[in-house]
């Protein structure tokens, strides 16, 4: 046994000897080790900023989802008012004891309320709105449109569109 100690202390410094390769050995574990802990910690700290990405960009596609849900809302909503509005009959302009050219007047102002609606619903309005009524009463002054029930869904339905039109189109 005294001669196994007297080699190993004479291959101290040899290189290969198996003392030396013991503590290399050792020292390369080691130095692995302490590699392996700092690439697991790279790691982590990738992994940390991809889950903070992914958690932004979920919240980021979130919000664009509900303003997409909302907007489609509104879609749906402007091309509601094709449905809401009924016609009203000329006859019942007559009925109401008005002459012929006031039932001709509001057939022609029907449809133009209704385009405006539209033109508001879909944001397409491209300069002042106008609503045009061209009747004159027996001594030649412009006539106003009588305000009756009949028409009281063609002005819920303009405010309606107004108020959509602020909403998604006004800029």
């Amino acid at each position: 046994m005294e001669t196994s100690l007297k080699r190993a202390r004479a291959n101290d410094g040899v290189a290969g000897a198996p003392s030396a390769t013991l503590d290399g050995n050792a020292t390369a574990i080691a130095e692995l080790h302490a590699a392996a802990l700092n690439k697991i910690a790279d790691l982590q700290l990738r992994l940390d900023a991809c889950e903070k990405s992914r958690s932004y960009m979920h919240g980021k596609h979130r919000l664009e989802v509900d303003t997409l849900k909302s907007n489609n809302e509104g879609l749906k909503s402007a091309l509601k008012w094709a449905c809401s509005i009924g016609n009203i009959p000329r006859q019942h302009w007559l009925d109401e004891g008005h002459d012929e050219e006031y039932a001709v007047e509001m057939e022609r102002l029907l449809p133009s309320f209704k385009q405006i609606i539209q033109s508001l619903r879909m944001g397409t309005v491209s300069g002042p709105i106008l609503i045009h009524f061209n009747h004159h009463d027996e001594d030649g002054n412009r006539d106003a449109v009588d305000h009756g029930d009949f028409l009281m869904p063609y002005w819920k339905e303009f405010a309606a569109a107004l108020t959509h039109w602020s909403e998604y189109h006004a800029d």
